[in-house]
């Protein structure tokens, strides 16, 4: 997929803005790191395989010119590759049959998950999840599914925007089994982050989106308060294989 020159120039903004956050101190090579990682991915949304080649041939081209150093080239690729997972657009109604290339069914997923990547398997289960959300509503939900979905609505919602946007996103209807799942699974060290971060969102009476909106206005001020930075550092340095674990629970109660 090649950018238009539009498309180049958004990015390009986007990228000075981080590189003046940067410079000014506002956020560290880490967060800028991950943030370009993730501009460059919503650019390049084709599939994960294509999103990476892509991706890889526009840092390139940055490199080349002299735009990013080598150090910077190596971590956002490095980025691209740990976090390759497109963010689902759960509020969408189309059906797309490029979430679902494993299969339609969590049978078939696993039937044609021979030397597939874990995220891989995640991503199409979720994708099967979703639908089924989408047509008969998440009351229609397994509670398994229920903890896979959140999980999953974890992964993509934190590495795209941190736990705010989890909570934001139409994810933040499962706040409140995202730590149950979690320990359904056998996580610890992911269970212990996102625990401290439902602990700051707190609990509220409903978890309907203008509930959640009017919520995490105010306990951000208008989003002048960062409460889950901490907890989205601890996030992106945790190293537990959470996406195998998933897949596993998966696997032993979804068929």
């Amino acid at each position: 997929m090649k950018l238009s020159d539009i498309e180049k120039q958004k990015l390009r903004e986007a990228r000075d803005e981080l590189e003046e956050a940067l410079e000014y101190g506002e956020i560290g090579k880490e967060t800028y790191i991950r943030f370009l990682g993730r501009e460059i991915k919503m650019k390049f949304s084709e599939s994960e395989d294509q999103q990476l080649k892509d991706g890889k041939e526009y840092l390139h081209e940055l490199s080349k010119s002299g735009e990013i150093d080598e150090e910077t080239y190596l971590l956002v690729l490095n980025n691209l590759k740990k976090y390759p997972r497109i963010s689902i657009q759960r509020d969408s109604s189309e059906k797309n049959d490029e979430l679902l290339p494993l299969g339609k069914s969590f049978k078939k997923v696993f039937e044609n998950s021979d030397k597939k990547e874990h995220h891989q398997i995640l991503s199409n289960i979720s994708a099967i999840i979703m639908y089924k959300e989408q047509e008969q509503g998440i009351q229609s939900l397994t509670q398994k599914e229920r903890y896979i979905y959140a999980i999953d609505g974890m992964l993509t919602e934190v590495n795209n925007g941190g736990f705010n946007q989890f909570f934001f996103n139409s994810t933040g209807e499962l706040t409140y089994e995202l730590v149950p799942a979690l320990e359904k699974i056998g996580s610890t060290e992911f269970k212990a982050i996102a625990s401290k971060a439902v602990d700051i969102f707190g609990e509220i009476p409903s978890l309907d989106e203008d509930s959640r909106y009017s919520h995490l206005e105010k306990i951000t001020k208008d989003d002048e308060l960062q409460l889950w930075d901490e907890c989205d550092d601890e996030f992106y340095d945790c190293d537990e294989d959470i996406e195998s674990m998933t897949v596993a629970y998966a696997k032993a109660n979804l068929i």
